[in-house]
């Protein structure tokens, strides 16, 4: 790093130009730079400009320059001893422009400007823009450890903090440095800009209002402005009109044009206004919401998440990490030793399930310790690990969501449905009284109901897919799942030959067998193995309710918990099928012994999944060569064999004239699937995470197994229905428009108003809607 550096003594500091470090080093070298920078006490500010190649180190300003150099340098000269860990640092997007300044103690990002005793102020700029309203900033911070007080500016992007002195500020800098996005895009997503600026839409209603009741002699500029700043929509009615349709665009075009022919462009100038408004707010409710989304998947980190490198805990062995209950692992490990329990904090908001990890195992970053100890091994493959890759795909959907064509159409599809009556409606008060009339009837809103409703559905959606464990990479891509007929199932995903596990008796002596059941489904859910799955099928196959448990104790061979009043103990006992999974003995409060003994199912683990999807009308079949395994694979699944003498482009000619014929095709496949067939599929899936995905995949499921997609299709199926539940909203303001507009009682402006009521409705609901997710997220 020294032997290409060129550092200069500046007046108050030193100037580093050294452009491999600051340009291609990494997050690794250049925190390691920062963190002997201030290291040395004497230095208060870091200014780095990776496009520049520099760093500027700025001292305190009451010593010289002089005394405060030759220590700094010597700091940088010893590269080789081991370099300190930066875990005290702020986060920030190394490829960036960054200042960080030591203040009482903390180094961070944030501008922190002192005034009178106790009062700490943070100026944000534009950086508030990439997350939440800044007031929402103050009740993040209130009852930090050393926030007395805290206020937004109403005029301002400034903060105003009230700090106790005597406490160290550390946690409230950090969490407000979060807040802001101070360390970058990961958890900080942009507000998606809409299709219509809003500055246009501010032109046009300012003139319009200044033509229509102030300076009547400029309204027909007005109308010309308003008029051109409509001639993308013009446009698009116009290519209707020749293709013989009529929705939303020419809709608008005539709204527009018995606005201006009525000499009251106001009107149309208010909708476009407050459309763009809507529009804006849906905008960021999501970013809001997957704001929180990312800081629930990536809270109360083991790790500060430097992308190459881990130092050891104060516990651990050199390069390993001592994992106790709460950690979550930041990064992808192997256990070096420990019998431990975890859970996949990607789902843990959703279905309670566990997975039990011993030496040698894999445990993949985003997952929770439950009970247990383990030292790990963390290692960082090439690529992302696993919970890198899903927040960076979370974090993109917003601006995704905003701009999908996909999802625009299906939105336009709901809108246009109102279109006709409308315009038959229009014309009638046409004909009984003119333009007055005609105005007001138009004038109503079912246009911009779809579009709020439509996004934040979706995205509730995605929530609640990945609260099954699948990661929805393109946004409509449910709504392809949602139309497929046929899901092929390419031979080669290794899970598809599994076998089952079922439970073939439980020997109860004198007791109720349910009771058993209850009992032992509700304790298993600890086991963090397949008998889990087992006992929960038989449990709701018997129809009995399975009451949740609380873990007392874990071990290797052990499982005592807590259900109600009574405490059941598990423990594996030697069965007839050890070779798939040791029976359990179940003990109720100490005194006598149960057993439920398991077996093997006879066809595969996926079998009632794909029986399920089958009956849902989504029908399975399997592609592989034509040999006995792939017979045999179909056989123990269920399933038929599609084309098997059929490869490559062959086959890809067989999907396409699927498509064409009206049964398009899903195709859930490997990493290495042939290019011609996931280009041709209506949607591709992939399974096991990150390591298995594909560049053409649209869904990814997080394991190695097919119990997401029953729940995939319900969501893509039951989209549609969703959005026009929400539209309903709008049914009452517009009636009541067309209503006062043939008694005579409103006319296009009032009318305008009156039905965006019934927009503020829909947005309101679709808000409460996102805030009902983030509870259950949360909780």
């Amino acid at each position: 790093m020294q032997q290409q550096a060129a550092v200069h003594l500046t007046t108050k500091g030193l100037s580093i130009h050294h452009p491999r470090l600051f340009t291609q080093g990494g997050q690794k070298l250049l925190r390691e730079f920062t963190h002997r920078a201030f290291t040395h006490y004497g230095t208060h500010r870091v200014t780095i400009s990776p496009h520049l190649g520099r760093a500027d180190i700025t001292f305190n300003g009451h010593e010289d320059v002089a005394a405060h150099a030759p220590p700094l340098i010597q700091l940088f000269s010893h590269i080789e001893d081991s370099a300190p860990s930066g875990h005290d640092l702020p986060r920030w997007p190394w490829g960036r422009p960054v200042q960080l300044t030591r203040w009482r103690g903390v180094v961070t990002t944030l501008p922190l400007k002192e005034h009178r005793s106790g009062w700490v102020s943070v100026n944000l700029g534009g950086r508030a823009r990439a997350s939440f309203p800044i007031n929402h900033f103050p009740e993040r911070l209130r009852g930090l450890p050393g926030v007395i007080q805290a206020r937004a500016s109403l005029l301002r992007a400034v903060i105003h903090i009230r700090i106790d002195e005597a406490a160290h500020p550390l946690v409230w800098i950090r969490t407000l440095e979060d807040l802001v996005g101070a360390h970058g895009d990961t958890t900080c997503p942009m507000v998606p800009t809409p299709k219509s600026p809003f500055a246009t839409a501010h032109l046009n209603l300012a003139l319009c209002t200044a033509g229509q009741f102030m300076f009547p002699v400029i309204l027909p500029v007005a109308s010309g402005v308003l008029i051109i700043t409509r001639y993308p929509h013009l446009k698009e009615a116009a290519r209707e009109f020749r293709q013989g349709r009529i929705g939303a665009p020419a809709f608008g075009t005539v709204v527009l044009a018995c606005s201006v022919a009525g000499a009251a462009p106001f009107a149309s100038a208010l909708a476009e206004w407050l459309g763009t408004f809507w529009q804006r707010s849906w905008r960021r409710d999501i970013v809001r919401q997957t704001r929180t989304l990312l800081e629930d998947l990536n809270r109360d980190p083991l790790l500060e998440g430097e992308g190459d490198s881990v130092s050891s805990t104060s516990e651990g062995h050199q390069g390993t990490l001592r994992l106790e209950p709460g950690d979550l692992l930041p990064v992808d490990a192997r256990i070096v030793s420990g019998e431990i329990l975890v859970q996949d904090a990607l789902r843990d908001f959703g279905p309670f399930r566990t997975t039990r990890k011993s030496a040698g195992d894999l445990l993949e970053s985003g997952h929770r310790l439950l009970a247990g100890e383990a030292i790990v091994a963390p290692f960082h493959a090439k690529g992302s690990s696993r919970l890198e890759y899903v927040t960076e795909v979370i974090r993109t959907l917003p601006d995704r969501i905003a701009h999908d064509p996909r999802l625009r159409i299906e939105a336009r599809r709901l809108a246009d449905k109102s279109v006709a009556p409308n315009l038959a409606i229009a014309g009638a008060a046409l004909a009984t009284g003119g333009l007055h009339m005609a105005s007001a009837v138009l004038h109503q809103d079912w246009i911009n109901a779809p579009f709020i409703a439509a996004p934040t559905e979706f995205f509730d959606d995605l929530r609640s897919a990945l609260r099954e464990g699948a990661l929805i990479k393109t946004p409509a891509a449910l709504l392809a799942l949602a139309e497929c007929q046929l899901l092929i199932l390419d031979s080669r995903l290794p899970f598809l030959s599994q076998g089952g596990l079922e439970v073939v008796s439980v020997d109860t002596h004198l007791l109720n067998p349910k009771e058993v059941l209850t009992l032992a489904a509700a304790a298993a859910e600890f086991l963090g193995d397949h008998r889990a799955d087992a006992l929960r099928t038989a449990a709701r196959e018997a129809e009995v309710e399975v009451t949740p448990a609380s873990l007392i104790d874990f071990n290797q061979e052990v499982i005592a918990t807590r259900i109600g009043q009574q405490t059941v103990t598990l423990r594996n006992v030697e069965g007839l099928h050890q070779t798939l999974s040791p029976d359990l003995e179940v003990v109720v409060d100490g005194q006598r012994a149960f057993f439920v003994r398991f077996g093997a199912t006879k066809g595969s683990a996926a079998h009632p999944i794909l029986e399920h999807l089958a009956a849902q009308g989504l029908r399975p079949v399997l592609h592989g060569s034509n040999d006995s395994e792939t017979l045999a694979l179909a056989e123990k699944l269920g399933v038929e064999v599609i084309a098997p003498s059929l490869e490559g482009e062959t086959l890809g000619h067989f999907i396409r004239k699927l498509d064409q014929e009206g049964y398009p095709c899903a195709f859930l496949t490997i990493p290495e699937a042939e290019k011609p067939l996931t280009a041709l599929a209506h949607v591709v899936l992939t399974a096991g995470g990150p390591k298995g995905d594909h560049e053409d995949s649209q869904i990814l499921l997080l394991d190695e197994s097919l119990d997401a997609l029953p729940h995939l299709l319900e969501l893509g199926r039951s989209h549609a229905g969703k959005v026009f539940k929400a539209t309903s909203k709008t049914i009452p303001a517009n009636l009541l428009c067309i209503a006062g507009a043939f008694t005579g009682t409103l006319n296009g402006t009032t009318s305008t108003m009156l039905a965006h009521s019934g927009v503020m409705a829909v947005t309101a609901s679709q808000k409460r809607l996102l805030a009902r997710g983030r509870t259950t997220t949360t909780s």
